[in-house]
């Protein structure tokens, strides 16, 4: 039986916010989704069709708003959420840092929630694409 390993590599990919990566089913790796070819791709179908069609799955992707945003929610702190609720998602990361340095609870507790939040978003896509997973 294939396992696919969430690793810190593949915790970063996932990072990355972008859609640069997809899963193969085939071979249980991640590949970078400009490698792979479009030679052979008819004019009236999508990429993603075909590698839906080859057996790829686009590997999930999570970005720091997103992050920074499930983290505050997790803080009690009523006033600081409330401030938070008012931020854009194009000034939330500025934002968040500035935070960071008036709130200690923020910067003491974030880096452990980030990677953990992550690796929880990969497990759940594992789950939802049935990707047999071990966690390292």
């Amino acid at each position: 039986m294939d396992i696919f390993e969430i690793t810190d590599d593949s915790v970063n990919k996932a990072w990355a916010g972008s859609d640069g990566y997809c899963f193969s089913m085939k071979d249980y790796t991640l590949k970078n989704v400009s490698e792979l070819s479009d030679n052979d791709i008819p004019d009236n179908v999508s990429k993603s069709q075909i590698m839906v069609i080859l057996g790829y799955v686009p590997y999930v992707t999570v970005t720091d708003v997103e992050i920074m945003r499930a983290f505050i929610d997790t803080i009690n702190n009523k006033k600081l959420k409330g401030n938070f609720e008012k931020v854009e998602d194009n000034d939330y990361v500025e934002t968040f840092w500035k935070y960071c340095n008036i709130y200690p609870e923020i910067s003491n507790d974030y880096g452990d929630f980030e990677h953990k939040y992550v690796k929880d978003k990969i497990v759940d896509w594992c789950k939802e694409n049935g990707i047999n997973y071990a966690i390292k």
